[in-house]
């Protein structure tokens, strides 16, 4: 609160953050022979699920320029050299993109949350049938065991949910 009258609040839009993406592009990429601006449009798909791809892209990146530029660059990356990106490299793209900006999450709040990976790793782990509310609920007092176990579970509020869990304290639906 201190800091509210030194704070300036930015608000980015669609249309900047379009124009962002390709100003960065151009640059990477000149038309070798006309010399015509290179835009999003003409090294990503169109459309991805039936999406405009930069909608789709903003949707992944919560509009937020840098997100955004790392978004891009992974599909550059996952081109591997090609002058357009396909809709398969734009998956392992979004893959690769996702498993950074969570272990970048991860890092930031490991000392405030030791048991951070772990958490999100056992509701994100991969499921045949989808996510199922009781097949959670089924896998959570083994998860919390294990969680409570752990040396730093003495400082960590994930492990003291899981303690009180364990305990009885807590309903699955609590933690």
């Amino acid at each position: 609160e201190k800091f509210e009258d030194a704070m300036t609040r930015l608000n980015w839009t669609k249309s900047y953050l379009r124009e962002l993406v390709d100003r960065r592009l151009n640059l990477l990429f000149k038309r070798q022979y006309t010399g015509a601006p290179i835009g999003f449009q003409d090294v990503f798909p169109a459309s991805v699920g039936g999406k405009d791809t930069f909608e789709w892209v903003l949707a992944r990146t919560l509009m937020r320029p840098r997100d955004l530029i790392a978004f891009v660059n992974e599909g550059m990356n996952a081109a591997d050299g090609q002058p357009a990106i396909t809709l398969n490299a734009l998956r392992r793209s979004e893959t690769e993109f996702s498993r950074k900006r969570r272990d970048a999450l991860v890092q930031e709040w490991m000392s405030a949350f030791p048991s951070l990976s772990a958490m999100l790793t056992f509701v994100t782990s991969k499921r045949k049938h989808g996510f199922e509310a009781l097949d959670l609920m089924d896998k959570l007092e083994d998860f919390c065991l294990e969680v409570a176990s752990r040396p730093s579970a003495e400082r960590d509020p994930i492990a003291s949910a899981c303690n009180a869990f364990v305990d009885g304290k807590l309903k699955p639906f609590d933690v």
